[in-house]
């Protein structure tokens, strides 16, 4: 197979599975959507009737404030994204890069040759075979391992894919902490470029990082824009509310 499906079979099953995110969520009922939040995230829940959430030391409606409720629900989103795509590539069809004495893949494959900007050179990559003997540039492999997957594998899969759930749900809390103040801003808006600008380099430039990591990259970065917009959400919230209450004493 070329080059040109493989791209598209990735970018379509990214659409793909991100819709089946949406689809979930869309369907949860608001009052589940909130304890989901709860467990997740920490972010309290003080009126579970009006579902009126305790986001540090502001009460926001989840039921009348659509950004808050919007950027919630976006994470979530991101994180079964994440885990869906992981499961893709940990247990269908994964992407290896290969150079100087690595052999090439003994499962079922395509492979080709890395170029800035392009990568459309296909080889023919026999199992086992010295990448050095073939090529003195790096190659890209597409390797389909569903075939060899057993039950240990899978659910190995699920183990990673249980970590990074974990982790991502700790990262949000914590970046969320550490935003509140402007070292910390500073700090998450510096990760944000310099994550951002990894990624889109590993994909431009044709970086040998697995797919795994750039998947995780992606995820990291709009987790740090999302944790931004919430702190210029609420940050505009609070002066709003103060200047009701001086508006009120005068």
């Amino acid at each position: 197979m070329e080059y040109s499906f493989y791209v598209g079979l990735y970018f379509g099953c990214s659409i793909a599975l991100l819709i089946i995110g949406i689809c979930v969520i869309a369907f949860l009922p608001k009052h589940f959507r909130v304890e989901i939040i709860e467990k997740l995230f920490h972010i309290k829940c003080i009126d579970k009737t009006k579902l009126i959430l305790s986001y540090f030391d502001l009460e926001i409606s989840f039921l009348t404030s659509r950004r808050f409720r919007l950027s919630l629900n976006s994470q979530i989103i991101l994180i079964i994204w994440i885990i869906l795509l992981l499961l893709v590539d940990g247990c269908i069809v994964t992407v290896h890069f290969h150079s100087g004495n690595d052999t090439c893949p003994t499962q079922v494959h395509d492979c080709f040759i890395g170029k800035k900007f392009s990568i459309h050179e296909r080889i023919d990559c026999q199992s086992d075979e010295i990448i050095s003997n073939i090529t003195t540039d790096s190659i890209l492999c597409f390797v389909w391992i569903y075939s060899e997957q057993d039950t240990v594998d899978i659910i190995n899969q699920l183990g990673i894919c249980s970590s990074v759930f974990t982790l991502i749900c700790l990262a949000f809390k914590l970046f969320c902490k550490i935003s509140q103040k402007l070292l910390g801003l500073i700090f998450i808006i510096g990760l944000v470029i310099g994550f951002g600008a990894l990624t889109v380099a590993s994909f431009i430039f044709y970086l040998p990082i697995a797919m795994t990591t750039k998947i995780l990259l992606s995820a990291l970065t709009c987790l740090l824009i999302n944790v931004i917009q919430l702190f210029q959400f609420t940050h505009s919230l609070k002066k709003m509310k103060t200047m009701i209450l001086v508006f009120c004493l005068f």
